[in-house]
């Protein structure tokens, strides 16, 4: 998933303490909170669900969609360490 990790390690760069991101589909509509989130899109990253589950079974990200049926999630720092560097 080069192409996910890549854009991932771009947004951490530029924007280094932010941790959360959504995963959406460009058509949709996703209301922000007054912090940043990082948004990676089912139509830039194919089998997105797939990739992103594959990182959270390694412990590197963790859901945080609560209530909320919008795929949301937290990386762990170390993850977010890894692509910071």
């Amino acid at each position: 998933m080069p192409d996910l990790l890549a854009e991932m390690r771009e947004d951490i760069q530029q924007f280094p303490l932010c941790r959360e991101f959504v995963i959406l589909k460009k058509m949709w509509v996703f209301c922000y909170p007054d912090r940043r989130i990082f948004t990676y899109f089912y139509e830039d990253h194919d089998e997105l669900d797939s990739k992103v589950q594959i990182l959270e079974n390694v412990g590197l990200i963790r859901d945080a969609r609560g209530d909320s049926n919008v795929a949301r999630f937290v990386m762990e720092e170390r993850f977010a360490d890894y692509l910071g560097k």
